[in-house]
């Protein structure tokens, strides 16, 4: 998603493919909040919103799938992101030359200001490795597709 001051202006489909369920929804998400420090505080707090709408417009086509498999789907992809967010951060005081100047471009703001602006979306990581816990072992299908 590609903020204005007052809207988002665009969603970035190119990514999307033919996937498990709940994967492109975890592309959306994770390529919003990884794009850019505007980005990443419009989409951060509004996750949960934006996945529920996704859901909304999935059973309004007739999907009744399992909303943990869903969910499990999301965070296949998402966890990406959010990995490349919070490792990208720890590196940043090795960037030099054109490769600091290419960061700044896409996160909007000067590296030094990177960590404490990415922080908000950082700080959900414990939030979604428990979610994520919950959900694998919660799901039946999920244990008895391992115990074959």
């Amino acid at each position: 998603m590609f903020p204005s001051e007052t809207e988002t202006v665009g969603i970035a489909w190119a990514a999307l493919g033919n996937d498990p369920v709940g994967v492109d929804i975890g592309v959306l998400i994770g390529s919003g909040m990884s794009f850019g420090v505007k980005q990443a505080r419009m989409v951060a707090p509004a996750e949960r919103d934006i996945y529920d709408s996704y859901v909304k417009g999935l059973r309004g086509t007739g999907w009744d799938g399992d909303m943990d498999h869903l969910r499990i789907g999301f965070f296949g992809q998402f966890a990406g992101y959010m990995l490349a967010i919070s490792t990208s951060v720890a590196n940043l005081s090795t960037y030099e030359g054109d490769r600091r100047e290419w960061v700044e471009k896409r996160f909007g703001v000067p590296v030094d200001e990177i960590p404490s602006q990415m922080a908000p979306a950082i700080a959900l990581l414990p939030k979604y490795v428990e979610e994520l816990e919950q959900l694998l072992s919660s799901s039946t299908s999920l244990k008895q597709f391992a115990a074959k």
